[in-house]
């Protein structure tokens, strides 16, 4: 009996101590972020490569100012064209991003760009499967 206790006690224990959330979308309680939580969200507006000025935007910029406690990498996928279409352009995105945000003065962050190298939606022969996978992660570091 006393194993049968000791079994559940590191069960709970582990699922606390080392869970992982999934939002998708910003999380309504940011205080309860914590290290190795994932944030999906799509990609704001842009056009060649650039950042349009929207709400999209605004809001990832005010998330980031606003959770300035946390560290976050951000990493941008694209599932459109080829692969080098998709690295070159994720790296564009990045690279604008990078300069919105030191405009902002925001440090709490580092980003990659993946391109299409980590698609979630498996199934190529989906006509979802570009769309499913092109998406900006924001993960609790």
């Amino acid at each position: 009996m006393k194993t049968y206790y000791l079994i559940v006690f590191f069960f709970f224990l582990s699922a606390y101590t080392y869970s992982q959330n999934i939002y998708y979308g910003y999380p309504e309680n940011t205080d309860a972020l914590k290290k190795g939580d994932i944030i999906i969200l799509n990609i704001p507006e842009h056009i060649n490569g650039r950042y349009n000025k929207s709400k999209e935007l605004d809001r990832l910029i005010n998330f980031l100012c606003l959770n300035k406690h946390n560290i976050y990498k951000i990493e941008i996928n694209l599932f459109w064209g080829t692969a080098e279409l998709n690295v070159n352009y994720t790296k564009s995105l990045c690279n604008n991003l990078k300069e919105l945000l030191d405009e902002k003065s925001i440090k709490n962050y580092k980003i990659k760009f993946n391109g299409n190298s980590k698609p979630i939606f498996l199934d190529k022969s989906s006509k979802s499967y570009k769309l499913y996978n092109t998406r900006l992660e924001i993960i609790v570091e």
